[in-house]
């Protein structure tokens, strides 16, 4: 574990050097047995749509831009000017830090062995719901554990890298989060798939009945984290929101993010714990999905791929209609705020949909299909050489062209906005490459490195493990080191906007992740308290 939270400060360390930037969520669903993840923040919502479509260029000529960028939650922005810091907080941050890494590497004596004994498992587990006797067990797809760590990396520095660089290339880099965001909801999609139909059959696994305690089973695998964080912050978030908003409003935007609502609300889909809206809109999905799993699974090889056709056009529609009626067709999204875009509302309601989050988890349901109907001819010709299979068969290449549409957007090489960037280019990409990994894990041999191998090290397996604790902490603790009327009033005194403060709120994040990892997701006690509240639950729909 030691190994594990050291090789994650690192790894975001590498991530953010020479000034690393980006701004906007997070979390996402593996295929080992842990808490679920996920996440995004974004800009607060308040700008008026335009009476008329014009071209965005000419919109923004007319509108000042501000001087800062504005936290991710429903705030006003806050201007971000630097100003002289007492260091003696900034190494008792430090102290504070490393005791968190401390207790989160003891391996106690109560402490569960293993993530499958407990109901408090991740999207990818088996569905913690009674039913009939279980089919032969799947094989584990640990590099899909692996990959969501490098995913959340992104998001969490971009979050609020923006507070501590004002380089346009380096924001550029790294705000493309609603992006990025796409995937984390493919990724919960195929694990769902795969966990929940069968190898080679095109049947469902009957452990999808009955669907309410299906759906709440894997609700229940990321909400206790949730709340335990919303508890634990909750005089942080009811302060701030009701210095803003008022008590009244403060109460009902905590409802609302208790009770994973938000993302119904375009503008307050930030409230409290702001990358919780993706919680929200997946968990919305979720009650869907055993039902969409139990269509999808019927279908051959020929109707998936009709399917994808399908999901990815209705998927593209309402992100056309968005780019043409404001004519932002190549604008990018993480480089504006609530002020600065044309139509925040709009936008709101494009990125925050629960509908749209549920068509993109039907995409990945349809990957792992195509991936568990694959015969033996198929597996062989797979095998043959040549370089069209060494192409289309790579891990490697998807990597390599999601992070050259990152870069070259950077550079403006490509101008397309998020949500098209999405679609079209970085979405198709990542899905192949979950299904390019999946059918290598099955040939992978102990005789042969691969890239799946090298992500299924235990470490990088223990980190994608800590990836949903990192997201469910890094809006709370964004906010306790970099929300004024918080960290300034309360915390530290003066504003601190050092590149080098920026590494302690990553450890931070990365150190409190793995203490939530060693004194709650992985403890019997949760897991009992965990089934207990599941069992009432199924109870009360049955």
């Amino acid at each position: 574990m030691a190994i594990g939270a050291v090789g994650a400060v690192v790894v975001l360390a590498l991530t953010t050097a020479s000034e690393v930037s980006a701004q906007s969520l997070y979390s996402t669903v593996g295929i080992r047995p842990a808490a679920t993840k996920v996440a995004h923040g974004v800009a607060k919502p308040l700008a008026t749509r335009p009476g008329t479509a014009r071209p965005f260029t000419a919109h923004m000529a007319n509108v000042p831009q501000p001087a800062t960028y504005t936290l991710p939650g429903q705030y006003p922005a806050e201007p971000l000017a630097p100003t002289t810091v007492d260091n003696s907080r900034t190494w008792a941050a430090v102290a504070v830090a490393a005791a968190l890494g401390f207790f989160g590497w003891r391996r106690a004596g109560n402490q569960v062995p293993a993530a499958e004994h407990m109901a408090m498992v991740s999207t990818s587990g088996e569905v913690a719901a009674p039913a009939p006797p279980k089919p032969a067990k799947k094989p584990r797809l640990p590099a899909l554990d692996s990959i969501r760590f490098f995913l959340i990396s992104y998001i969490v520095v971009g979050h609020f890298i923006q507070v501590c660089t004002a380089n346009t290339l380096i924001l550029k880099l790294f705000t493309q989060i609603n992006v990025v965001v796409g995937a984390f909801f493919v990724l919960s999609g195929y694990v769902a798939g795969y966990t929940g139909s069968l190898i080679g059959e095109q049947k469902a696994d009957p452990r999808l009945e009955p669907t309410h305690k299906y759906v709440i089973s894997k609700v229940m695998g990321y909400w206790p984290l949730h709340f335990v964080v919303t508890l634990f912050f909750l005089p942080m978030f009811f302060y701030a929101d009701s210095y803003y908003n008022g008590p009244i409003k403060a109460a009902v935007h905590g409802l609302m993010s208790i009770t994973l609502t938000q993302a119904w609300f375009p503008m307050h889909a930030e409230v409290w714990n702001a990358p919780t809206w993706f919680l929200s809109a997946m968990s919305a999905a979720m009650i869907a999905m055993p039902s969409c799993i139990q269509s999808i699974a019927k279908m051959s090889k020929k109707g998936l791929g009709q399917a994808m056709l399908t999901l990815s056009a209705i998927l593209l529609l309402p992100r056309l209609a968005y780019s043409y009626d404001l004519n932002v067709w190549s604008v990018m999204e993480g480089m504006l705020n609530a002020r600065t875009h044309p139509n925040i509302a709009l936008w709101n309601a494009t990125r925050f949909n629960p509908l749209y989050a549920l068509v993109e988890m039907l995409m990945g349901v349809v990957a792992a299909r195509m991936v568990m109907l694959d015969t033996q001819a198929d597996k062989d010709a797979a095998n043959e050489g040549g370089l069209w299979n060494s192409i289309t068969n790579s891990c490697l290449l998807p990597i390599i062209g999601m992070v050259g549409i990152i870069v070259a957007r950077a550079y403006d090489v490509i101008g397309l906005n998020d949500p098209l960037t999405r679609s079209l280019l970085f979405l198709p990409l990542f899905t192949r490459f979950l299904m390019n990994a999946h059918r290598q894990t099955l040939k992978d041999t102990p005789d042969k490195m691969t890239l799946t191998k090298a992500l299924a090290w235990g470490p990088m397996t223990y980190l994608g493990t800590i990836s949903f604790p990192i997201f469910v902490l890094h809006g709370p603790l964004g906010q306790l080191f970099y929300k004024k009327v918080i960290a300034k009033m309360f915390v530290w005194s003066a504003y601190n906007t050092t590149v080098s403060f920026f590494f302690v709120y990553l450890a931070s994040c990365v150190l409190g992740a793995a203490f939530l990892q060693w004194a709650f997701i992985s403890r019997k006690y949760a897991a009992d308290a965990t089934k207990s509240l599941m069992g009432k639950l199924q109870g009360a729909f049955a």
